[in-house]
């Protein structure tokens, strides 16, 4: 009988240890976790510093107009989309920024119809229909326009789908689905 007390004692034991170490192990990740916090003063300092840094003059959001070409208004074709502009961070700081635009469809035409952008930029295609569209290059049926721009597939009631034009060119799109329903994507250097 003593012996079985003296195994259950160091069975306890060796469990409490290790629930020690875990729960030990658990609170150092979780300060590893936490973000350095910086005192008051030094904060406000750091804010003064930022105000007073020169910010970069920001290039226009417009693309050039080709001749005969029209275009909406900052391509706001639906309210709940502004145009957004990103860079890599990577390259010469006078390299222009990609954009991303959007072109929405209604069941029944593209709006806008045709868009003015540069290489390298984003065009989303946003369904805003009740029935699947399925966006790609002309001609239709074999959309070789532009290789690789074809969504493969119906794009379901509310979805998007996203290419980006890296080629600078006139580029007539349709609705596979509906093929006239149509537009163009005119992409500049």
């Amino acid at each position: 009988m003593a012996k079985s007390n003296g195994m259950k004692k160091t069975i306890i034991i060796l469990a409490a240890v290790l629930l020690l170490g875990g729960g030990g192990y658990y609170l150092y990740q979780k300060n590893l976790a936490q973000a350095p916090t910086v005192p008051e003063g030094d904060q406000q300092n750091i804010n003064n510093q930022q105000a007073t840094q020169p910010q970069p003059e920001q290039p226009s959001q417009e693309a050039p107009k080709p001749t005969g070409a029209t275009t909406t208004k900052n391509n706001t074709a639906s309210p709940d989309y502004a145009p957004g502009r990103f860079s890599s961070g990577e390259g010469d700081a006078t390299a222009p920024d990609i954009q991303v635009w959007q072109i929405d469809y209604d069941g029944m035409q593209f709006t806008p119809k045709t868009l003015n952008i540069k290489v390298g930029d984003y065009v989303i295609f946003k369904n805003n229909s009740t029935d699947g569209f399925w966006p790609a290059s002309d001609p239709h049926p074999q959309h070789t326009g532009y290789p690789g721009f074809d969504a493969g597939k119906a794009i379901d009631a509310g979805s998007k789908y996203q290419f980006q034009f890296n080629n600078a060119g006139a580029w007539g799109f349709h609705n596979h689905l509906n093929p006239g329903a149509t537009g163009t994507v005119n992409v500049l250097r």
